[in-house]
């Protein structure tokens, strides 16, 4: 009898569990519809019925709807379910019951951080350049989710281009101090940053007394090994190239060395106008790949107590989503040449991280053997303290700063979707690791190699993330 029992309920566990389904099913049907509340209530039966089904062990189902409570779905349902050993000590019937809430998204707000550096010039995409596949894609997710996304549902768009580091816009200068540097004679700041000392480099708090610094590549010694030598000072350069608005190359001799050219975008409701805007990016050959400056800056834009216009509440109903890409390791490319081991003739080379607001220990007499980037120089001045006794260590560092970055975005309420693309960043490469641990589940990593994957992976992004009902 006993055995019997566990066999009744067992049966009836299996009921319940197609019936809570049945039930999801339904709400988010009804949450999503528009009409009347009577026409909801039959789309919502009739979804119900059609998933539960006929069954000769179900005696009757019957679900009930309530819409009474703004922004949320409730449904529950009940069934009679026949049993078998039960009856023959009089139990010839027992009930069951689930229920469900869907809870209502007003919208989304979509923040895609994507690698622009000059491997994605690589034409391995189905005949077509990496660059070239993913603006295709990232207006791929745009129109899916213009026509997925339920009537009246709030979506915006925004987009942060990082290589090595991160342009936020020149016309951003009131958010970032010394962008009038005197090492900026002969040219102007160009839009980079570099990021604040631990623990505010992940930090999406904003305020005048703490400013971000302008982006200014360091005078090197006067070697001609050197990519940017200076005049022998530690005051000037050698050469500085002037800025000219609207180009691209990053490799321009001065203070603005290195700086990704492409500045992000902040959301905006305008599906066209962020189109327009993804399809102007290029990817330009550059020193270096570092994830973790994109992800932050990403993480700020969809936030509303960083200084940029746009985000809507933390909590506020709205999905906040952030899509990273890259196609392979990172690297802040170390220097085999000269120009680590000489000085300046007259006037001892020295680099000082305190006088550009970031951690870190002074450089020289010698000049420094990795490029410089937005938390300065990785390996020679060590700002992070992790004490590296071998260069391949310094590219090692740079996925648990990643990881870093994404789970302080997610901590913010922000869902990540990671893409890789390339055999570069295959399985057993570590940024695949990175990426995986990135996203917010294994749902949410992809891996893509040709033109068709990475466009319908973006196309699925888009889809998953305008299914504004969530149950529970």
């Amino acid at each position: 009898m006993a055995g019997g029992v566990a066999v009744d309920y067992g049966r009836a566990g299996q009921h319940r569990e197609k019936m809570q389904a049945a039930l999801d099913s339904a709400v988010q049907i009804a949450a999503v519809m528009q009409g009347s509340t009577a026409d909801r209530q039959v789309a919502f039966r009739s979804a119900f019925d059609s998933q539960f089904g006929a069954n000769a062990s179900v005696l009757s189902a019957t679900p009930h709807l309530d819409l009474s409570t703004p922004g949320e779905i409730k449904g529950r349902a009940t069934a009679r379910v026949r049993t078998s050993i039960m009856g023959v000590v009089g139990y010839s019937e027992m009930t069951i019951g689930v229920s469900s809430v869907g809870i209502l998204s007003k919208g989304a707000e979509f923040m895609m951080v994507l690698d622009v550096s000059g491997s994605m010039k690589f034409p391995d995409m189905s005949g077509m350049t990496r660059i070239d596949v993913l603006k295709q894609a990232a207006a791929g997710l745009v129109d899916t989710a213009v026509a997925n996304a339920p009537a009246g549902a709030s979506l915006k768009f925004g987009y942060v281009p990082f290589t090595m580091n991160v342009n936020i816009g020149t016309g951003n200068a009131a958010y970032v101090a010394n962008t009038t540097h005197a090492l900026f004679t002969g040219t102007q700041w160009a839009g980079c940053v570099l990021e604040r000392p631990a623990p505010n480099h992940l930090s999406n708090t904003y305020n005048a007394a703490n400013k971000w610094h302008a982006y200014i590549y360091p005078p090197e010694t006067t070697s001609t090994n050197c990519d940017n030598p200076g005049d022998g000072t530690n005051a000037a350069y050698q050469t500085v190239d002037p800025y000219i608005a609207g180009a691209t190359n990053p490799y321009t001799r001065g203070p603005n060395y290195n700086c990704v050219r492409h500045a992000m975008a902040p959301l905006t409701t305008s599906a066209a106008a962020i189109k327009t805007q993804i399809a102007g990016l290029t990817a330009e050959f550059n020193a270096g790949t570092i994830l973790a400056p994109g992800v932050t800056w990403g993480t700020r834009l969809l936030t509303p107590n960083a200084p940029f216009p746009g985000a809507d509440p933390i909590n506020s109903g709205v999905k906040k989503v952030m899509v990273m890409l890259t196609d392979g390791a990172q690297t802040t490319e170390m220097r085999y040449d000269a120009c680590s081991k000489t000085q300046n003739p007259a006037t001892p080379y020295n680099f000082t991280p305190a006088a550009f607001n970031l951690a870190g220990r002074a450089v020289g007499p010698t000049g420094p053997r990795d490029f410089f980037g937005p938390y300065g120089y990785l390996y020679d001045s060590d700002p992070f303290g992790n004490n590296y006794t071998d260069y391949s260590q310094v590219d090692a560092s740079l996925d648990p700063l990643a990881i870093a970055a994404c789970n302080f975005a997610k901590s913010q309420g922000i869902e990540i979707y990671s893409v890789a693309i390339s055999s570069a960043a295959g399985p057993s490469t570590s940024v695949y690791n990175t990426l995986s641990s990135c996203a917010s589940g294994s749902d949410h990593f992809f891996y893509a190699t040709d033109a068709a994957a990475l466009t319908n992976a973006f196309a699925e992004i888009a889809r998953k993330s305008t299914n504004f009902v969530r149950t529970k």
